[in-house]
């Protein structure tokens, strides 16, 4: 499967790498454009599945068969899987026109950390690169956001 390498925050001390799997599936429903600008919050989510140790192309291939569509689908904008001391971090739905499915805050952006950290803590590198691609964005959009995690609502 084929996915295009974009860049976030390019320039930046926050320049991030994100495959593109938007043409792959539509994994959550439009809510229309935003009012106007950059999202206010990102909210941080957790997938709840285990995680395999999958290079980029097996991951994608998981992605489209465990979710391949729907209104909930992967109801996020991106996707950070955490492999051996690596991240691979998804691009899922596009932040102008999927929004997160978080309740109350459904015009806003999500990242999701891919496995179930209700019992284990997340592992180091997942959590960097989570923060490395908030700061992308919020290079991207010249803003400073609210960072939140998805029970704070």
């Amino acid at each position: 499967m084929a996915y295009e390498e974009l860049i976030i925050g390019a320039g930046s001390e926050w320049e991030t790498l994100v495959l593109d799997a938007r043409s792959h599936a539509s994994w959550s429903q439009p809510f229309g454009r935003r009012l106007s600008g950059h999202p206010e919050r990102i909210f941080w989510h957790h997938s709840v599945y285990p995680v395999k140790d999958l290079d980029p192309d097996e991951q994608l291939k998981w992605l489209v068969s465990t979710i391949p569509s729907g209104t909930y689908g992967w109801p996020y904008n991106f996707m950070a899987w955490p492999g051996e001391g690596a991240t691979t971090l998804w691009y899922l739905n596009d932040v102008d026109e999927h929004h997160a499915h978080t309740y109350g805050n459904n015009n806003q952006t999500a990242i999701c950390a891919h496995g179930n950290y209700e019992t284990t803590e997340p592992p180091e590198h997942l959590v960097a690169a989570m923060w490395h691609l908030t700061g992308a964005l919020q290079v991207m959009w010249g803003a400073q956001l609210e960072v939140l995690p998805h029970r704070a609502v």
